[in-house]
């Protein structure tokens, strides 16, 4: 898993990986900015209590809540774009590194956006749920953030690796190869989860982490292929 890795993240100077790149941060940010907008929008119209030193204790919680709801939702809206682009990664990883394969079947663009926004919807719901126990856990014993990782690991690895996988065989095949091999794509998610929480670092997770299922894939298939 660690060459795939290393291949994916060698693969970020690739021209195609540039203009998705590109393109995939700008319509991230873009969706960002919407999501923060509104967020504030939302703030702005909670009352006044009519006590200075109370309102200010609320404006600067207010902050801190809608930095670390930015935060959470940086992940799944990333995750979301990038599915639209997933078709130009993986023919990009095929094309460099197994040229020798079949092709993936490009997804449709309804398909895409099915899976990514399910993906997106799945992983901010879990997050909002599990938001109580990151802080409770960071407070008492400032473990909140393994537990973050821990969560999102699961499933990024198991997201992230059932749509690639969507490109080369259906989606019941690609949840038992996955189910097979549950605890190696937890590792995977893993460091795509650690990766989403290091600024500047987690602009280049999607693209990264997609490529990366790719070699993932195409490892296991063959193990599997190997072993039946």
């Amino acid at each position: 898993m660690i060459n795939g890795l290393v291949l994916a993240i060698r693969q970020v100077a690739d021209p195609a990986f540039r203009r998705v790149l590109l393109l995939s941060l700008g319509l991230t940010l873009a969706v960002m900015v919407v999501l923060g907008w509104a967020a504030s929008y939302a703030l702005a119209l909670v009352p006044p209590t009519g006590l200075a030193w109370l309102d200010t204790i609320i404006a600067w919680l207010a902050g801190a809540g809608l930095v670390v709801t930015l935060l959470i939702l940086f992940p799944p809206a990333a995750s979301a774009v990038i599915g639209l682009f997933l078709d130009d990664i993986a023919d990009a990883v095929e094309r460099r590194h197994y040229p020798a394969d079949p092709p993936g079947r490009p997804l449709s663009l309804r398909a895409a956006l099915s899976y990514g926004l399910g993906f997106a919807l799945l992983v901010l719901a879990v997050n909002i749920v599990a938001l109580p126990l990151y802080v409770t856990a960071f407070v008492l014993a400032g473990t909140g953030a393994l537990i973050y990782w821990g969560v999102n690991g699961y499933l990024f690895g198991r997201e992230y690796f059932e749509l690639v996988a969507l490109r080369q065989v259906d989606a019941k095949a690609g949840r038992e190869l996955r189910k097979a091999n549950g605890f190696k794509l937890f590792l995977a998610g893993l460091v795509i989860a650690f990766g989403f929480s290091v600024p500047v670092v987690n602009l280049l997770v999607p693209l990264i982490a997609t490529a990366w299922m790719v070699h993932i894939f195409k490892a296991l298939k063959m193990k599997a292929e190997i072993v039946s």
